[in-house]
């Protein structure tokens, strides 16, 4: 048994004592009045008729038969007296009501206890279960947070190894032809042609920090969708004007079909930036003189845009997987081009962050065919790409 039942037995304990003590000195103080009253008597009695004294008496101190109450009860009921008159029996009926009295203000007082007692151990139990409960709250967030601080350390560490082994191929490329300028006798024609071939990755090594910039900015969740309700042709129209000059020197037509235009809640920036990069990718491996389509089509609650080339296409085990961080598939065509793999996984996590979806199929062309979704029934608000 626990201290506070203690306590409380303890105090029930006490009361039931003092109760029972005040009952028992009522009880006293009304047999001492009845011993007074019959004194009173005896001392009258004797002082009319003292040759009767020893009778009177044996009398008053119980020596009389039994049968004499009847005729005693008589014999004032001939003279208009009742027993209930005398100064004992009120006096006796007073103590017994305060007996009882006391005795039910004991049993209150006493269920009041009671009841304290039980509201204040059921509020005692209801704080060891909220305490428990914040206990549980505030191990489960620790939990949370060193598994995100073990998440965040392993993917700080994949993030550098991935962007090390993505840097390695161009810095390379780049010391080799500086390593045969240098120690090699070469024609203006070769130095020339080497020289192009440093361009060539120079621009690779600003594609490739322009994309670890954007991902840095995404994984820091330092992008802020912001939608607004704005034209979503307009921003279809700024991604393929982003594009078109590199699909126009590669013979590729860009094209936006007509459509239906609609304002719909998206973040003009950043949806122009996701759909930038769907083309960039679609042109990138799509044959020269070829054509990459935007399509767009009105559903009941979400705009649907298709982007279709004639590409190599995507295995269909890769099709989920190249909207992965770094992931380029394993086409020839693919690990020997341009890129990071960050674009698809950028243009997902924009998308999505607006409720938006995008997965890729086999074109009609032979190609690809990735489809994008955007609600346009949703509430807008700002939202960080997590």
């Amino acid at each position: 048994m626990d201290r506070r039942k203690l306590q409380r037995v303890a105090l029930l304990a006490g009361l039931l004592f003092l109760i029972l003590l005040a009952i028992g000195t009522l009880l006293h103080a009304a047999g001492e009045a009845v011993k007074e009253e019959d004194q009173q008597k005896l001392g009258a009695l004797v002082r009319e008729h003292p040759e009767y004294e020893d009778s009177y008496a044996r009398i008053m101190g119980g020596d009389a038969p039994n049968e004499t109450a009847d005729l005693g009860e008589q014999i004032m009921e001939k003279y208009g007296y009742n027993a209930r008159d005398g100064g004992a029996y009120r006096a006796v009926r007073q103590y017994l009501f305060l007996a009882g009295g006391i005795l039910a203000g004991g049993v209150a007082a006493a269920s009041l206890a009671v009841l304290l007692a039980l509201r204040a151990q059921k509020k005692a139990e209801e704080e060891r279960e909220r305490l428990g409960e914040s206990i549980e709250e505030l191990r489960l967030r620790e939990e949370g947070a060193r598994e995100r601080l073990v998440r965040e350390e392993q993917e700080t560490k994949s993030l550098v190894t991935d962007i090390s082994h993505q840097l390695k191929t161009p810095i390379a490329a780049l010391r080799m032809s500086l390593e045969i300028k240098e120690t090699t006798e070469l024609t203006e024609e070769e130095k020339k042609e080497w020289s192009g071939r440093e361009l060539e990755e120079v621009g690779k090594l600003e594609e490739l920090l322009n994309s670890f910039t954007q991902l840095s900015k995404l994984e820091a969740d330092m992008i802020q969708i912001r939608p607004r309700m704005e034209e979503i042709r307009g921003t279809l129209a700024g991604a393929v004007g982003a594009v078109y000059m590199k699909a126009f020197r590669r013979g590729i037509d860009l094209s936006l079909e007509e459509s239906e235009d609609r304002r719909i809640p998206h973040d003009p920036k950043w949806t122009r930036e996701a759909f930038a990069n769907i083309l960039d990718n679609a042109v990138k491996y799509s044959p020269e003189n070829t054509s990459v389509t935007v399509r767009v089509s009105w559903l009941a609650s979400a705009v649907m845009i298709e982007f279709e080339d004639q590409g190599i296409g995507v295995p269909q085990e890769e099709a989920h997987r190249i909207f992965q961080r770094f992931y380029r598939g394993n086409a020839r065509q693919v690990q020997e081009g341009e890129g990071a793999g960050v674009g698809l996984y950028l243009a997902r996590r924009i998308l999505e962050a607006q409720g938006g979806t995008i997965c890729v199929k086999r074109g009609r062309r032979g190609g690809s065919d990735f489809i994008v979704t955007l609600p346009y029934n949703s509430v807008m608000h700002s939202v960080s790409v997590l």
